[in-house]
């Protein structure tokens, strides 16, 4: 009967959803892109609960804005950390000519 128990304990609390109350928006790794943009794009504001879905819908939201190669959330306690990676501004360079020197 204990393990009975015990297991299903175990298996309704890996499908809980942890939510957390957010206290404050980090985030790291911002080069060109401005701290107020992300913040204004980002759909979450301090003070909202957030869950497992809205990190899905942050990711899509900043992806949609065509600035990020890579997005990861995390939280430590009720902060909301933000780590991305921006697109290159140039992305490739291509010349054409020299045919006369040999290279």
């Amino acid at each position: 009967m204990k393990k009975f128990l015990l297991s299903a304990v175990l298996f309704f609390a890996l499908f809980t959803r942890s939510e957390i109350l957010v206290d404050d928006i980090r985030i790291e790794g911002l080069q060109r892109v401005s701290l107020g943009s992300v913040l204004d794009t980002v759909p979450v504001t301090i003070g909202d609960r957030i869950d497992e879905t809205d990190y899905k819908r942050i990711i899509r939201t900043l992806f949609s804005t065509g600035q990020f190669d890579d997005i990861q959330l995390r939280s430590e306690g009720n902060i909301l950390y933000i780590k991305v990676l921006e697109r290159p501004t140039i992305s490739s360079i291509k010349i054409d000519g020299n045919s006369a020197i040999p290279t």
